[in-house]
């Protein structure tokens, strides 16, 4: 069964990439029972070599890839599902987050768009903070848009191509945009037709995973971001930065994140669980609270020196 195709650097097109390590599977991400030839199939990140972004040389073609996000993929989990710990953390994200949006939302627009929103758990977020802003949600998955339209929001299946039929042009004053960017097969043409959602002055709020980070480094193929075959772009800020520029798009800030910790301790469970020839599932184990609460002061000083495992950009259409 052929379910691969090639691809080119989503960046700059090229179609030469070298290998920087080992080929990985989805036994070294999450354990999947899946089907054959799904289950044990093995995927090669390359670095262009022309513009050095870190791209999945033979990924999944889109009309198989969502046999890799049936079922529990860990994303789609609440907070509220997450323990303690998360909830509390959860809250102090969600303050952050609605400063950041009533600094940057255009007065012409009081709409938000998370896309590629799974389960809504950050949408529900914000309409319980009874903000007083619209809120719509996209995913590729049915069934996280129908439990997105369960708590009232409106939600739609779709990915770029058919954003917008589905939200009017110039509409949206904000798009939500943690980790997707690197699930997009050609995210630029993907931030084209998202800017066209958007009114002049409109911004893009996302996070996307960092490979100029020291977890990444130090953990190899058991760093926690990889997600292969989910995840197909590994972004620096020089190559998120590239694709935004040739969107047209103007790049506002590409910065640390403090929820890196998160990494660092996934990243540490993963090499322990597989080392001990165990399946491995992201943020669960009792460890994984305690680890990411000691992992902080760490993530703090990774964001003063150096670049943290996860960076959020902020995008805005030009007015």
């Amino acid at each position: 069964m052929e379910f691969q195709e090639h691809a080119r650097c989503t960046t700059c097109g090229a179609d030469h990439g070298n290998a920087f390590m080992p080929p990985i599977g989805d036994l070294d991400q999450y354990g999947h029972a899946l089907a054959e030839p799904f289950g044990s199939t093995l995927f090669q990140f390359v670095r262009c070599t022309k513009c050095a972004t870190v791209y999945l040389q033979d990924p999944v073609m889109q009309s198989e890839i969502h046999r890799y996000y049936e079922g529990e993929y860990h994303c789609y989990k609440s907070y509220a599902e997450r323990g303690v710990v998360f909830r509390l953390l959860s809250r102090l994200l969600l303050r952050s987050k609605l400063n950041f949006i009533r600094r940057h939302m255009p007065s012409s627009s009081k709409r938000i768009l998370d896309y590629g929103c799974g389960s809504g758990t950050w949408l529900e977020m914000i309409k319980n903070a009874q903000t007083g802003y619209e809120l719509v949600g996209t995913d590729i998955v049915p069934e996280q848009i129908a439990r997105v339209r369960e708590l009232g929001i409106e939600a739609h299946v779709t990915r770029e191509d058919g954003l917008a039929a589905a939200v009017p042009a110039g509409s949206v004053g904000l798009v939500h945009m943690f980790h997707v960017i690197e699930h997009i097969p050609d995210p630029i043409e993907a931030l084209r037709k998202i800017a066209q959602i958007l009114p002049p002055g409109g911004v893009i709020f996302g996070q996307t995973p960092n490979f100029a980070s020291w977890d990444r480094a130090l953990f190899g193929r058991y760093w926690s971001q990889w997600h292969a075959p989910r995840h197909l772009t590994i972004y620096t800020p020089d190559s998120l930065r590239q694709q935004a520029i040739k969107a047209g798009l103007e790049v506002l800030e590409i910065r640390n994140s403090a929820v890196s910790a998160t990494n660092w301790a996934n990243s540490l469970l993963k090499a322990w669980t597989i080392s001990r020839k165990r399946p491995y599932q992201p943020g669960t184990g009792m460890a994984y609270p305690a680890l990411t609460l000691a992992f902080l002061p760490l993530t703090l000083l990774q964001s003063l020196v150096s670049r943290t495992s996860s960076i959020d950009f902020i995008f805005r259409k030009a007015v």
